[in-house]
């Protein structure tokens, strides 16, 4: 083939995939209705500050802050103001130990006796030979409740956390009800520090952070406090109708269900490697296989929703919505994605906790479907 011929197939092929993506490209309309209501809702939902980044075919397509980071400096949110993003921390913890099962390092079924010997769960089964596995950890399905009071005192160390917990009775039996457990997912970081020879924190800085440009992210809250872009986290003080200031809480001891700090612009990057299936601009970071393990719902929550590994999952049919959020003390946040649309976003908030991180679904129809504004849009 001469070389103007391949010339002229490649600007046709061009073209082509030009027209594509503005056929699929999603109407600058909804993107105003959809900002419109963010406005609204900051006002109607008392939530001081947010910021929203949307991604969609591998682009943001939305990137904006509405409301004020702190109330008492009128200091505006924008996409570089930093947040506490909570459990939304999770899907980054099982993220990692997809990167490790990639290199034949785990696996999604071993045991966590293989990388914590002593963390002998006494679990509640008829099985004798039941073990405690990975995924078990990552899924919330240990049959233990949340353990609440070993972490979020901030004085016990992971380590006292978990000689503690092995001594805990099971609420439930092992494998039959989802109990939301920000322990196990501390003790599931702790089983990939050592099967990696790295600390979790280390391992999101130069595995996740690093390779996707996430330079304003961090999993340390006094990292975060030296930085002037972090918000104050508040809540609604109902009876006073006052935002009041809330300290943040420092997760050190169970770091990896909860501990980053960022903002929409550097979770953006997040958003690209989750609907890339570990691609982004060109380089793999994580298996594609991965994402449709961690995607398949362990066990029910609820309904139809379930819970996989690091992610809410709610599946009808060929309509797939996964979504997470995070509340810790002050901050709010939700991210949510769409894998066969192309789209996800993530929302964070200064607030301890909002209607709109359930909204997942309302967000996703203002941007992909078309609303009369009689029909409420």
């Amino acid at each position: 083939m001469s070389q103007s011929i391949r010339f002229l197939a490649s600007l046709i092929s061009t073209l082509a995939f030009t027209v594509t993506c503005l056929a699929d490209a999603i109407p600058q309309e909804r993107l105003d209705r959809l900002d419109a209501k963010l406005e609204q809702w900051q006002t109607e939902y008392k939530i001081p500050g947010l910021a929203i980044a949307v991604i969609h075919d591998d682009q943001p397509i939305l990137m904006k802050g509405y409301g004020l980071a702190d109330i008492k400096s009128e200091r505006p949110v924008t996409p570089e103001t930093i947040f506490a993003v909570g459990s939304t921390t999770k899907a980054f913890t099982s993220g990692l130990i997809a990167m490790e099962i990639d290199q034949g390092v785990m696996a999604w079924d071993d045991p966590i006796t293989k990388f914590l010997p002593e963390f002998q769960l006494q679990i509640e089964t008829d099985d004798p030979d039941a073990k405690v596995l990975m995924t078990d950890l990552l899924s919330h399905q240990t049959g233990f409740t949340r353990m609440g009071l070993l972490w979020a005192g901030g004085l016990a160390n992971d380590k006292l956390i978990m000689e503690t917990a092995i001594a805990a009775e099971p609420l439930a039996p092992f494998r039959k009800r989802f109990l939301y457990n920000n322990v196990m997912y501390m003790v599931a970081g702790q089983g990939l520090a050592q099967a990696a020879g790295q600390t979790w924190s280390d391992l999101v800085k130069s595995k996740i952070f690093m390779p996707l440009g996430m330079n304003s992210s961090s999993t340390s809250i006094k990292e975060a406090q030296k930085d002037s872009r972090l918000a104050t986290g508040y809540y609604w003080n109902d009876e006073k109708s006052i935002f009041q200031a809330v300290p943040m809480r420092d997760l050190f001891s169970v770091a990896p269900a909860g501990a980053i700090n960022s903002n929409v612009k550097d979770m953006a990057q997040w958003l690209r490697l989750q609907l890339g299936k570990g691609q982004v601009n060109g380089t793999r970071l994580i298996d594609a296989a991965r994402f449709d393990e961690m995607w398949e719902g362990r066990i029910t929550i609820a309904g139809k929703t379930e819970y996989g590994l690091g992610w809410m999952v709610h599946n009808q049919g060929d309509d797939l919505i996964l979504e997470h959020g995070g509340n810790i003390d002050g901050f709010a946040a939700s991210v949510a994605i769409r894998p066969q649309d192309g789209l996800g976003y993530v929302l964070l908030c200064n607030v301890s906790a909002t209607p709109l991180q359930g909204m997942y679904e309302s967000l996703f129809d203002l941007l992909l479907e078309d609303q009369s504004d009689e029909e409420g849009a």
